[in-house]
């Protein structure tokens, strides 16, 4: 799975792109909306804050010291 998966809804936030074509559509619209880039920026922004402060981390980190819910902290997937 993506690593963005989970973090990005198409349109809210930003685009999924994956050939040539994709990303250059993608960045035309956003060159194109400067009220586009502000919304991404804004929930951007809220999601990083929400997700990824000291504060957020060390909760997570500090609950799975405890071996509680660790909500945001994503195991690594093994492969053998």
């Amino acid at each position: 799975s993506p690593a963005y998966e989970g973090y990005l809804t198409e349109g809210l936030n930003g685009y999924y792109a994956s050939t040539p074509e994709e990303w250059l559509t993608a960045l035309e619209w956003l060159y194109d909306d400067p009220a586009l880039r502000k919304q991404f920026g804004i929930v951007g922004r809220k999601l990083a804050q929400r997700e990824w402060t000291t504060e957020a981390l060390s909760i997570d980190w500090h609950n799975l010291i405890k071996g509680e819910d660790y909500g945001n902290i994503i195991e690594p997937e093994v492969n053998y």
